[in-house]
Order: C-alpha cells, then sequence, then structure tokens
C-alpha cells in the first residue's frame, strides 16, 4: 500500500499529460507493479478499450468486475466471452452476505453503496493504484478527471489512461482491434449499469443521461469528484543556502536510468517550481560538443562545458539536471567547483556491469564484446563511482518513484524544496 505524496503526484501528473493511453498503462505497471488492478464493468466501451490494452501490455495485471446481482444478461454474456478471448479469470466481486435484498434500495445511494463501493472496496485491499474507464466527454461531472489522481475514497490512485479519449476514438479502436463490446451498445446503451437503473439514450443526450435518468443521482459512487486538494505549490523557487538555482548531477554508466531518472525529476520540478533544465549527456555532445571525442582530455571538455551550462542557469534561479556519465572523479569534482559546491547535489546512477550488459539499452555492450566499439566506459575505458555521492539508487533494485523520493527527500533535506 502506497502513501500519497503531493510533490511526486504533481509530477507524474505532469509526465502523463501529453501521454498516449498505451504509454500510461506501461507507466502505471512499472510504477506500481502488482500492487495495480484493472477494474472492468463489462459494460462500456472504454473498459473493453482498456481490458484489450491492459492484456496486451500488462498481462499480468489482475482484473476484477462487479456483479451486483442485478446485470443485464449481454453484461454477462460479455464477460464470458472476454475471458475466453483474452484468457483471463476476473476476480468477480459481490455484495456482502448482509446487503439488503431487493432489485433497489429506498435509497439510491445506499443501494450503489451496498452493491458496487463496498465491493469495490474489498477488491482495491492492499493495491496502490486502480485503473478505471473515465474519460472526460462522459459527462459534466467528469469533465476534470486527469490521468492519474489520488482516489480519496479508497486511499490509492486512481489512473484513467483514456481521459482525454472520446467516445469516437474508443470505437475507433474497437473497430480497428475487433474488440468485442456489449450488445446493448446496438441498442442505444452507451452506459450499462444494473438493469433497474439504466435506459436507452435518446439524440444529444450524455453519454451517461441513461444511468438514473429518473432521479438526480448521476454518479453510483466509485467515482465521485472530492474535495483532495494536493498541497499547493510555492509560487517561486526556494534558493538554497547559497542563493540562486541548483545543479542535481547524475553519474553512471550507460544504460544505468540516467536520462529517464532526469525526464521524471524535471517533470516534477517543472510543475513544482514552473521550470527546470535538463542537459542530457548525448545531447550536448550533440550540439555543443560535436567533434569531440572520447580521449580522457575530450571527455573532461565535455564533462567541463555541461557544467559551465549549468552554472549560469543555477546563477539565475533556474533548476538544472545534468544526465551525463561523467568518468572522472576529479572532473567531477572541478564541476562541482565551478557550479558552486552549495548548489551542486551529485546522484551516483549505480549498477552492476552484469545487469547493464543484460539490459543493453543501446547496444553498446554487445558491441564492446564483439570488439565493435572501443573506449566504452566501464568496458575498455575507468569509470570512477562517487565515493561520497548525496544520493545513491540503482535500477535494478530500487523503482522509479523510490529513486525519486530519495532525489526529493535530500532537496528537501539541503532546503532547495519546502
Amino acid at each position: 500500500m502506497r502513501r500519497r505524496d503531493g510533490t511526486i503526484e504533481r509530477g507524474w501528473q505532469a509526465l502523463l499529460k501529453d501521454a498516449t493511453p498505451a504509454e500510461i498503462l506501461r507507466w502505471a505497471g512499472a510504477t506500481f507493479g502488482d500492487d495495480l488492478t484493472l477494474a472492468c464493468s463489462f459494460g462500456g466501451v472504454s473498459g473493453m478499450v482498456l481490458l484489450d490494452l491492459t492484456r496486451k501490455l500488462l498481462p499480468d495485471v489482475s482484473v476484477f468486475t462487479l456483479d451486483t446481482g442485478y446485470l443485464f444478461p449481454e453484461t454477462h454474456a460479455l464477460r464470458e466471452l472476454a475471458a475466453e478471448r483474452y484468457k483471463f479469470t476476473p476476480l468477480v466481486m459481490t455484495p456482502a452476505e448482509n446487503a439488503t435484498p431487493g432489485p433497489r434500495l429506498p435509497s439510491l445511494d445506499a443501494c450503489c453503496a451496498a452493491r458496487k463501493v463496498e465491493p469495490t472496496g474489498r477488491a482495491l485491499a492492499g493495491k496502490s493504484a486502480w485503473i478505471a474507464g473515465l474519460r472526460r466527454d462522459q459527462s459534466k461531472m467528469r469533465e476534470e478527471v486527469l490521468p492519474m489522481a489520488w482516489d480519496p475514497e479508497f486511499s490509492l490512485y486512481k489512473i484513467a489512461p483514456l481521459w482525454a479519449w472520446t467516445e469516437d476514438d474508443c470505437w475507433a479502436y474497437v473497430n480497428e482491434n475487433k474488440v468485442p463490446v456489449n450488445a446493448l451498445h446496438a441498442q442505444g446503451y452507451p452506459s450499462i449499469g444494473c438493469t433497474h437503473c439504466t435506459r436507452a439514450v435518446a439524440p444529444g443526450e450524455d453519454l451517461r443521461a441513461g444511468r438514473w435518468s429518473d432521479e438526480e443521482k448521476t454518479e453510483c459512487g466509485l467515482h465521485l469528484p472530492r474535495s483532495a486538494p494536493l498541497s499547493p505549490p510555492p509560487s517561486r523557487w526556494v534558493p538554497g543556502a547559497g542563493g540562486g538555482g541548483l545543479v542535481v548531477w547524475l553519474t553512471g554508466l550507460s544504460g544505468a536510468g540516467k536520462s529517464t531518472l532526469a525526464r521524471a525529476l524535471a517533470a516534477v520540478l517543472k510543475e513544482k517550481f514552473g521550470r527546470c533544465e535538463v542537459l542530457d549527456g548525448d545531447e550536448v555532445r550533440e550540439f555543443l560538443s560535436k567533434g569531440l571525442g572520447f580521449s580522457r582530455e575530450d571527455r573532461d571538455t565535455n564533462v567541463l562545458r555541461i557544467a559551465y551550462v549549468a552554472s549560469l542557469l543555477a546563477r539565475n534561479d533556474v533548476p538544472v539536471i545534468v544526465a551525463a556519465i561523467s568518468p572522472y572523479a576529479d572532473t567531477r569534482e572541478s564541476a562541482r567547483q565551478q557550479i558552486g559546491p552549495e548548489r551542486f547535489v551529485e546522484v551516483y546512477a549505480d549498477c552492476t556491469l552484469d545487469e547493464l550488459t543484460r539490459r543493453d539499452v543501446k547496444g553498446l555492450y554487445k558491441k564492446a564484446a564483439l570488439g565493435q566499439l572501443s573506449g566504452l566506459t566501464g568496458i575498455s575505458d575507468p569509470y570512477e563511482p562517487p565515493q561520497n555521492p548525496d544520493v545513491s539508487v540503482n535500477s535494478a533494485t530500487m523503482s522509479l518513484e523510490q529513486s525519486l523520493e530519495l532525489i526529493l527527500s535530500t532537496l528537501k533535506n539541503r532546503k532547495f524544496m519546502e
């Protein structure tokens, strides 16, 4: 079970705002692992799109569904068809044994609470995040849906990969991928719940207008908007002890996760402070250090050029993240002095050579092993690990979130963040 962190949450939202549904799902799988689950009602096109995507991208993610005791036969039929097609067994949650019987309780809220909210709570017990088919175009109540947000009802994160998609987008995906859908859609039911509380929708009505249409109720209680604000971000950058911005310097071998961590950290800092610059070693070599080779002298020149640019930005209150191998300890120390020790935060992206060779993100280690590449740091050229880094992370043993938390904690301790 994961606790809420407003700073990281803002970073996640910034990171995901331009992501595709598939990218959001991959991020969710990498971030939450076994603590992630998918809710599928088999009553809406969004749920079936997510089921198809999730089974393709995250086949190990568990799936749960609710059986209130009053579902349409078409919903049961789709659940059986989907289980066969996608080769999985959904966890079917039913009302508690002591739930009041009857097709519709006197209080609709009480009815939904007993038949939907309470069983969902049991399904989510011990989880850190769940995936739901919420979209902004579904109703007025859902116009503020975000790609991910804290769910105060169940005290975990709610992921909405389709948040920015439309009904047409979903149907385009269904048709292209031949995804099975509820037979009632063809009869004018875009959103399908219990038999006693669902009708067909007339032309021009909201997609969810057929739910509880004779009542003021518009949501079952699983996705009610609630006031659970994040702590407000500060209006300006908080300078460190020496004044000005700071430089988070990520050092480590190729493939250790420096660039991935830099992008994630930048998303957090941009959301919190409104600005952040990333100086990636590969990009700097292409644009600022083009023509430099990989001799000791050229490597040092490249690192010190990065340090110079980072120092200029930091002096002007801009938080900077550097992601560069920077293999030599004395050159990193020169960078620290050029930037200013009070603004410099060294992060060591540790990872064993065996793991990096197995991972081999860029194919460099294979080329080196075949004799097709010389001068690869850590293989034929030395790498001098930091002896006393401000932060040490390891992408083989730590999640991206854990690494971020460790860095952010250090920034707070150094008074760069409130």
